[in-house]
């Protein structure tokens, strides 16, 4: 059965006849050679009707893969460039490569924007249209579509201009630089989504679908020919605690019509788990009832693993802070603002009220015949002269004296001026009373060695 005059009228100027054919068993190079050949031989003339121009070189695009007399699939650019990475691509058969068309009858389509609805929801290229009785009859791509919605939009313009000349060449120009535009817009957010890791989504309610970027599906390793896969599908990505979350959440976000925020755990065809941030936004008509949830979808696992290994490191150093009974203090040198930590409060013996959290609050807690140093060690380690690394006593209230060994590393800005200062306190009193006391006791054996032998040598020449 042929397709009926009417139908096809509607899209006369999309669809792209007599396209390329190949059989499933036919090898990758053929598929190649037949796409190449199209978009070299048979060039036009640039005197050529722009529609013919532009089906000539979407008949390039790809090649249908008919077998029996029914199309069962498709090789487009995309498919060449996903298995670009396999050396033995061009002996492998057009079967092993091509994807599941996505094919409808005209009489399920409504208008060329109906075409162009379905192409994006369903995250194709291209829209094969056949007949009843599995005649072919070609196919529509968004360019196509895209093409005949404008020109036939400046038709009807130019018939009520008062002229009723049309005016060809712009509208040429014009749509050439609007898909220009578009395809560099696509190209360009592509290119952002994949370096971001960022990836967008629409779930229809009315249809029940969804659609996905290019980017959603990398991220879930998700075959592009598959399509995005339905609620229940989706459910069974997810780990089985998160997917119960994700449905929770989902249905909250319907019923109350706000914003949904949920982090998931997902498992990729290779097994592999990886965390996703989830964020949607609902779209209501003018009576407020919900018609689709678009949102963005955010491969977060490098971060969460970043997170997981800082929470990691902070524990142990706290513990061994804790373990050597360490003061941690920060600097703000431009603003003069000091930051201690509990243990710095007990080093100096004062409690946070009493502290200025200032440099001067710090130096004036050092033991009177301390201070110089300390201050010209500090200052000489702000110029770039030394390291901050020094000793000094600190007085406490009930005037027992501790001592305190004092490191900190310098943050600088580009032109080398200190920005702040990193440090840390500790208290070393026990090994320094250790020394003195092992100094005098060395010194108390000293003295009584040399009185030990000016006593022998008196009793040797009595």
């Amino acid at each position: 059965m042929l397709p009926s005059a009417d139908l096809l009228d509607s899209f006369s100027l999309a669809i792209i006849r007599e396209p390329l054919i190949i059989a499933p068993d036919q090898p990758v190079r053929v598929a190649i050679d037949l796409m190449t050949n199209a978009s070299t031989n048979e060039e036009l003339s640039a005197s050529a009707p722009t529609t013919e121009r532009l089906h000539q070189e979407l008949r390039s695009s790809c090649v249908l893969v008919r077998d029996r007399g029914r199309v069962v699939g498709i090789v487009t650019a995309r498919d060449l460039v996903r298995h670009a990475g396999d050396p033995a691509l061009t002996q492998r058969t057009v079967e092993q490569i091509m994807s599941q068309p996505l094919i409808r009858q005209p009489q399920a389509l409504l208008d060329p924007q109906a075409a162009l609805e379905l192409i994006h929801n369903q995250q194709a290229q291209h829209l094969v249209l056949h007949t009843a009785g599995d005649h072919l009859i070609g196919f529509v791509t968004r360019e196509s579509l895209l093409w005949q919605l404008h020109t036939k939009s400046e038709t009807a313009a130019s018939q009520t201009n008062q002229s009723g000349i049309s005016d060809l060449q712009p509208l040429e120009h014009r749509v050439r630089v609007q898909q220009a535009e578009l395809l560099r817009s696509q190209t360009h957010l592509l290119a952002a989504q994949r370096i971001a890791q960022l990836g967008s989504w629409e779930y229809d309610l009315q249809t029940e679908s969804a659609s996905w970027s290019d980017e959603v599906f990398r991220i879930f390793d998700r075959d592009l020919a598959l399509g995005a896969p339905d609620f229940t599908q989706l459910q069974q990505i997810y780990l089985r605690e998160d997917a119960d979350l994700y449905q929770r959440v989902c249905e909250q976000a319907v019923a109350s019509r706000q914003a949904l925020e949920v982090e998931l755990r997902i498992y990729r065809s290779n097994g592999e788990q990886r965390i996703v941030y989830i964020r949607g936004e609902p779209i209501l008509d003018d009576s407020q009832n919900l018609l689709r949830i678009v949102g963005t979808l955010l491969d977060v696992t490098d971060r969460k693993r970043a997170e997981l290994q800082r929470h990691d490191l902070s524990d142990r150093l706290e513990l061994a802070v804790r373990s050597a009974a360490i003061g941690i203090w920060d600097w703000d040198v431009p603003r003069n603002v000091l930051t201690w930590d509990a243990r710095m409060y007990e080093l100096y013996d004062i409690s946070a009220e009493e502290f200025t959290s200032a440099y001067n609050g710090w130096l004036i807690r050092i033991h009177p015949e301390d201070q110089q140093p300390a201050a010209a060690a500090l200052q000489q380690a702000l110029a770039g002269e030394r390291e901050f690394d020094t000793e000094f006593r600190v007085v406490h209230r009930d005037s027992s004296v501790h001592y305190i060994k004092a490191h900190g590393l310098i943050q600088r800005d580009s032109q080398g001026t200190a920005q702040r200062m990193i440090g840390i306190n500790l208290d070393f009193t026990d090994r320094k009373q250790a020394e003195n006391h092992i100094r005098e006791t060395a010194t108390q054996l000293q003295a009584a060695n040399q009185e030990l032998e000016a006593f022998a040598y008196y009793v040797s020449h009595d």
